[in-house]
């Protein structure tokens, strides 16, 4: 789990998204946070191969009405919405499309959120 509370928009690490959750105050203003690329992200999951799939939760934090919105980094495809608002947490899996080197992808799939106070 990672706890992030920067007033910038980030790059999540592919080690912070293999840990599987995110906690996210983005402090102060609406954020655009990208994901690492697919090669790094691809590298937390040895012996991956196509069509094996991870997920990860992102967590809004934001103490008044702040949205963090996730968006793709190189190789990465969003599938739905990437926007998460205050006192929501959003669920993604992320599906390798192609693990060969070089042309590595994957499809995050956005798929729910969930509501928390």
């Amino acid at each position: 789990m990672t706890t992030n509370t920067t007033a910038s928009n980030q790059t999540y690490t592919a080690a912070q998204i293999a840990g599987g959750i995110m906690l996210r105050d983005p402090n102060g203003s609406a954020r655009t946070d990208t994901t690492d690329t697919a090669a790094n992200i691809l590298s937390q999951f040895l012996g991956a191969k196509v069509g094996s799939s991870f997920m990860f939760f992102v967590r809004n934090n934001a103490a008044a009405a702040q949205t963090i919105t996730v968006a793709g980094g190189t190789g990465v495809t969003l599938s739905g919405t990437g926007t998460i608002v205050q006192n929501n947490t959003k669920l993604f899996i992320g599906v390798f499309t192609n693990v060969d080197t070089g042309t590595e992808a994957l499809t995050l799939y956005s798929v729910g959120n969930f509501v928390h106070s």
